[in-house]
């Protein structure tokens, strides 16, 4: 009944919608959070003050959208300290704001590579394939990120390898496994509305008549684009 509503949008939900060179990212829905999510667990104790000023100037560059600048410094970070599996991670995520999915997937490879239980680097590895359209090796990161214990893996990791889970299920047509995920990652943050609009957007592809309920849900918790939804398909 719904199937030739939605047949156009690749629903995601990481990246804002423009890189800094204002490249649209082709068929992602945008949104106003960003996800970064940096983790800053990591200590310099071992390293010289050199190291320490390489990273937080890499910090800077990504949250000022300085992106070549941060792969440079994240680049002379790792020169010193090859087994330094933040500075892979960062700088993937540079890379990924350009764009440059294969290359963020290499780096992304390295950071499991030296540590196995990097929760976030697999769930970014999974955001660079997807972003592909390698959904079934997306998958299997995103499962990778679910599996490893919550001490190794914050609760907001858990919630976004679901969504990102959900939204390759979607894109394969296994709408009932990301109906699955986004239930999941509703249950982990009942405040985050994507999770609401994804979910409703795989249930009008479903034929599961419920999903206004989700699209209203989205938009009373701030997602803006879910209204024009609400106007077409719930009046």
């Amino acid at each position: 009944m719904y199937q030739n509503i939605f047949k156009k949008l690749i629903i995601f939900f990481l990246l804002v919608q423009f890189n800094s060179y204002g490249q649209k990212i082709d068929k992602i829905v945008s949104m106003k959070r960003l996800f970064i999510l940096f983790i800053f667990f990591f200590s310099y104790t071992t390293y010289s003050q050199t190291a320490e000023e390489y990273y937080n100037i890499g910090m800077q560059n990504i949250n000022n959208s300085k992106f070549n600048e941060a792969i440079e410094n994240f680049t002379k970070l790792i020169e010193i300290d090859k087994l330094n599996s933040n500075a892979y991670v960062n700088r993937a995520l540079a890379k990924q704001y350009l764009g440059q999915y294969s290359d963020a997937i290499l780096d992304l490879n390295k950071a499991t590579e030296i540590n196995p239980k990097y929760a976030l680097a697999y769930l970014n590895r999974g955001n660079n394939k997807q972003f592909m359209n390698e959904d079934r090796s997306a998958i299997s990161d995103y499962s990778k990120a679910l599996q490893i214990e919550i001490e190794f893996a914050p609760p907001p990791i858990h919630t976004y390898s679901y969504i990102g889970r959900g939204a390759s299920y979607h894109k394969i047509k296994k709408y009932k496994l990301a109906i699955n995920d986004f239930n999941e990652a509703i249950k982990l943050d009942p405040t985050y509305p994507q999770s609401y609009f994804n979910r409703g957007l795989s249930k009008a592809l479903s034929d599961d008549t419920t999903f206004c309920g989700d699209f209203k849900k989205s938009y009373e918790l701030g997602f803006i684009q879910a209204k024009e939804f609400i106007d077409n398909y719930c009046n």
